[in-house]
């Protein structure tokens, strides 16, 4: 861990569980939830530059989360060990989204293993269930209402796995989001003791998108100019490869292990989903030796692309030229130095593009890509005290 950031603490909303059905028992325990959003290591490489275009990388820049990539509401869902659901409730950091956050502990039968459900920012998400029904977050979740003996009600995880996120049905797909994008996990057999000690658990939440972005430089080296900012270039486009037209609601991923980051894989949309090339209108200005950087483009999580597949690619268009493809390549963890092309984009990766041009005829567009952690921070929960 490089950095550390110190999770908010949070004033709980109660959502669907009176105080007249929290369980008394004697066998009741404390459960404290503190959970940070992770930044995922597993791609987190140098930026490998097109041959001929040289070494180096911007990826090592900090890059800031903007709000709309933070929790604004979480929801907490607790099944026990049948499960059955023992709590059901929102956490609200509207008025000041947050990278991390807890809050006071869940009281829960202890001796018992569960099953975590995190829904972070749910409000006007559309999922679409393994049946073709279609509903808000906010709808499907409510009905896990909290309930004693018999009127307890148990998940169905089967489905809750199987929940899809259409790209066409949600606005925070494509660029200039004024929605915050779906944030979640789900966590199995975490292992509750009978204690009369608070239990204390940290979690890392997963953001259910990927995205690019582009920080394109305008450069002429033999042209002399009195006055740079008059001299402007034209980023008319951008454009990149494979974007699904749906992906998982949660990570297909099972995690068991609430105090590791884990590197997801991109499990691939469902086998019916489909993925087109993406043409994002930018029609934006840059000045001589200035660098635009380009509002994030969110995307699902990619399809998993064969050996002999095209890997993902993109290309710009500046002044009226379009640039060639570039395809997305990038080390791995194990051997950095040597690039492999990128056959799939995992949910909570981020794709930097740093692209040069200039006026000359014979000039290329470059491009370096880093294929990276979401935002350049670490993040830590510190232990418990």
């Amino acid at each position: 861990m490089i950095s550390a950031v110190v999770p908010l603490v949070v004033a709980l909303a109660s959502c669907t569980r009176p105080e007249s059905v929290v369980q008394e028992s004697a066998g009741s325990v404390l459960f404290n939830i503190r959970i940070a959003l992770s930044g995922n290591d597993s791609f987190a490489t140098p930026s490998m530059a097109e041959e001929g275009g040289g070494a180096g990388t911007r990826a090592g820049e900090e890059l800031p989360v903007n709000d709309m990539e933070k929790l604004h509401t979480l929801r907490i869902i607790i099944l026990d060990g049948e499960g059955k659901v023992e709590v059901n409730e929102i956490w609200d950091l509207t008025q000041a989204p947050a990278i991390g956050a807890s809050g006071e502990p869940f009281k829960v039968k202890g001796g018992d293993r569960k099953t975590v459900i995190f829904v972070g920012n749910e409000a006007n998400t559309v999922i679409r269930t393994p049946g073709g029904t279609e509903c808000t977050v906010s709808e499907y979740f409510s009905r896990l209402y909290v309930g004693l003996d018999e009127a307890a009600v148990t998940a169905d995880m089967d489905e809750i796995r199987g929940l899809i996120l259409p790209r066409d049905k949600n606005s925070f797909f494509g660029s200039n989001t004024k929605v915050p994008i779906p944030i979640n996990a789900i966590y199995d057999n975490i292992e509750i003791p009978n204690t009369s000690e608070v239990v204390s658990r940290d979690f890392w939440l997963h953001r259910a998108v990927a995205k690019y972005t582009f920080r394109i430089k305008y450069d002429y080296s033999d042209m002399e100019v009195s006055d740079l900012e008059k001299v402007r270039g034209h980023v008319e486009s951008v454009t990149v490869s494979n974007v699904a037209d749906r992906q998982y609601y949660f990570p297909v991923a099972q995690f068991g292990n609430s105090f590791s980051q884990y590197p997801l894989q991109s499990y691939t949309a469902p086998s019916t989903a489909e993925s087109a090339t993406q043409t994002v209108g930018i029609d934006k200005y840059v000045a001589l030796k200035s660098t635009l950087t380009i509002t994030p483009y969110y995307v699902p999580e990619g399809p998993v692309l064969e050996a002999a597949a095209d890997p993902y690619w993109v290309k710009a268009r500046i002044n009226g030229r379009d640039s060639d493809r570039k395809d997305i390549l990038y080390g791995n963890v194990e051997n950095p130095a040597v690039p492999s092309p990128m056959r799939d984009l995992p949910r909570n990766h981020h794709v930097v593009v740093d692209g040069t041009f200039n006026d000359a005829p014979d000039s290329d567009f470059t491009i370096n890509i880093s294929v990276c952690k979401w935002n350049e921070q670490t993040i830590d929960i510190p232990a418990y005290n």
